[in-house]
């Protein structure tokens, strides 16, 4: 079973606490932050990291995800994934053009993340096997 580097993003902890519970159980590296400025630093201070998962509202932004996606993507090859409580088609639509792969909608089902998170981790391990 392949394991990632993961950064969780969220500035509720009982949201932190649970993905990095779930995401621990599959044996991945969790990293977290509790704002888009603590999460920008934990980019630049682990450039190793596969993956970001971030809530879309945070640090009272509306977009706070979403511009965290952004100003990574300027120096850092992470993927990112965003959680929401309220799906719309702007919401998406700012998603994608962030660069966000993934938008995923609460309430969160923990397998189903445990399997997306999994199908990544194969993936990316299929790419870098390719890539040898």
């Amino acid at each position: 079973m392949n394991k990632l580097k993961i950064l969780v993003v969220d500035d509720e902890p009982m949201i932190v606490e649970l993905l990095v519970e779930v995401l621990k159980l599959c044996g991945h590296v969790v990293f977290t932050a509790n704002s888009r400025l603590s999460a920008l630093e934990a980019l630049r201070n682990n450039a190793d990291i596969d993956l970001g998962i971030t809530d879309q509202n945070m640090d009272r932004e509306l977009n706070g995800g979403t511009m965290l996606a952004k100003e990574a993507r300027k120096f850092h090859s992470a993927r990112f994934w965003m959680i929401t409580g309220r799906p719309s088609h702007e919401a998406h639509d700012l998603a994608k053009e962030a660069g966000i792969e993934k938008v995923i909608t609460k309430p969160l089902y923990v397998d189903r993340l445990q399997a997306d998170v999994q199908e990544l981790a194969d993936s990316l391990q299929h790419t870098e096997t390719v890539a040898a």
